[in-house]
């Protein structure tokens, strides 16, 4: 298999400590929510990315006994301009609403698929285990 002509990183989109840098006296960095822009960034970035990939595509960008390829799927955010106070127990990564219905019913936007493929990797730990996320 050929090698792959371009590797994509992305970040992720404008969270409230790029808005506020206090707010991480208050919250640990992983926990900090996506600012209405963010979610705009994230949503336009994962319409731009490559959509329709092998399993052996994935495995020669990054191994699978490296790092997990996973998909986040069945997401319900929460509607535009409330996202900063939702309740994400019910809204978003973490939340209890997966079916586009119940989404509908509560105001949010639905999305299959967001993203596309991709794997979590933290840079700054100390082991490789925790740098990418396993």
């Amino acid at each position: 298999m050929a090698r792959p002509r371009r590797i994509v990183l992305v970040r992720h989109g404008e969270s409230t400590g790029n808005v506020d840098d206090t707010v991480y006296e208050r919250e640990p960095d992983h926990s900090l929510a996506l600012t209405d822009q963010g979610w705009r960034q994230a949503e336009e970035t994962g319409k731009r990315l490559p959509k329709r990939v092998t399993e052996e595509q994935l495995n020669s960008r990054v191994p699978l006994s490296v790092a997990q390829w996973h998909l986040h799927t069945k997401l319900c955010m929460p509607p535009k301009g409330e996202r900063a106070h939702a309740d994400f127990t019910k809204f978003g990564f973490q939340g209890s609403i997966l079916s586009k219905e119940a989404c509908d019913e509560a105001g949010g936007t639905y999305y299959p698929v967001i993203f596309g493929w991709m794997v979590h990797v933290y840079p700054f730990e100390d082991s490789r285990e925790k740098i990418w996320g396993q």
